[in-house]
């Protein structure tokens, strides 16, 4: 029985030391690289705009504008507007959008100009009808907008017939969208 006992004694401890956890302690560093990524997309976004004044010549208007500061002559007043672009890009110009006018005033030709700040020549024209073959006939599809830049743009409008009908009085309102596309 002694020789049993002594037996066990010695697998329990046998185990004990066998089965024990280790407690070495570890020696050297780790690290590990926790990566990053994500895309930056382009973005063209509009600042500073300034509304136009619209404006008929004469006692027996024919037409209504908003165009002076892009031709030296003319009516009314250019809006105003600054685009800038991430990473370049290109701009159109919609036809005008007639919000508010007088009964019977259904022109012919309604049509919208895009200038620069610093050279006033006519860059981009609304697509449709042209409302004559000087200034407003000449036409690039876009305007191209450098990387990064501010560009003050004078926008201007037609509406109505040179030899046309005579415009009705009243309020006139309208509204012309730009469209900055960046690269």
């Amino acid at each position: 029985m002694i020789r049993r006992l002594a037996l066990s004694a010695g697998f329990a401890i046998l185990g004990a030391v066998a089965f024990a956890p280790n407690a070495q302690a570890q020696t050297g560093t780790a690290s590990e690289t926790v990566p990053f990524t994500g895309t930056v997309g382009s973005a063209c976004t509009f600042s500073n705009t300034q509304p136009g004044t619209l404006e008929a010549p004469g006692t027996a208007p024919r037409f209504i504008a908003g165009n002076v500061g892009i031709f030296s002559a003319g009516n009314g007043t250019a809006g105003k507007t600054t685009v800038n672009c991430s990473n370049g890009g290109s701009l159109t110009v919609a036809q005008p959008n007639p919000i508010s006018v007088p009964a019977g005033f259904n022109p012919a030709v309604t049509q919208a100009i895009i200038a620069t700040e610093t050279d006033v020549s006519p860059y981009t024209s609304s697509p449709g009808p042209r409302f004559d073959t000087g200034s407003y006939s000449q036409v690039q599809p876009s305007l191209t907008i450098p990387t990064g830049t501010d560009v003050e743009l004078q926008v201007g409008m037609i509406a109505g017939e040179r030899n046309g009908p005579v415009i009705p009085s009243g309020f006139y309102e309208y509204e012309v969208t730009l469209t900055a596309a960046p690269n």
